[in-house]
């Protein structure tokens, strides 16, 4: 969280740990909708180290769909777009993809599935593997050169990713039932 985000008066920010299904629970019930960013991020990092993807990603996720479903919230879940991979990361974030579409299958949940690209956080790095997000915005910061993708063509898809698949927290809000 940034210096001054918890003093916004438009947000309640509620410390907790997706794995723990009563903080979740507790969470949900005093929200208006959920809009589920949680995750363990890498996908090289995440190998040797599957259960955590699995315990955070997976169960986490469950934790949040459950949630919603017991006090009738509607949710926003954000996707990858890398579902093909086969690494701890997508394997794990794709599964909890289709447990939401299960729920709103078969529990009557709202949960938008929302595919958004490029997650960036504190503690994503740009070595050892190059992950595009921080290796556009390092260089940057350094007044560096910036990698140029935009006219190779074997990067069409993430040009096209990057310019349209970027979504905004309005469409989010709205598909949670909240104002823009």
């Amino acid at each position: 969280m940034e210096k001054g985000e918890e003093d916004r008066k438009d947000v309640q920010f509620f410390y907790g740990d997706v794995r723990d299904s009563g903080a979740v629970g507790e969470a949900i019930y005093h929200s208006d909708g959920v809009i589920h960013l949680a995750g363990v991020l890498g996908t090289q990092e995440t190998v040797k180290n599957s259960l955590s993807s699995i315990e955070t990603n997976i169960l986490g996720s469950l934790n949040i769909f459950e949630s919603c479903a017991h006090h009738n919230k509607k949710g926003v879940y954000i996707v990858v777009g890398n579902y093909w991979m086969n690494n701890s990361y997508s394997i794990t974030k794709t599964t909890a993809e289709r447990f939401a579409l299960m729920y709103n299958k078969k529990m009557g949940t709202k949960i938008a599935v929302v595919r958004g690209l490029n997650a960036y956080g504190a503690r994503q790095k740009d070595k050892p593997v190059r992950k595009i997000t921080p290796n556009f915005i390092l260089p940057a910061l350094k007044n560096e050169k910036i990698l140029d993708i935009w006219n190779k063509p074997n990067f069409k898809k993430v040009r096209e990713d990057v310019l349209k698949g970027n979504f905004k927290l309005d469409i989010c809000k709205k598909c949670v039932g909240l104002k823009s």
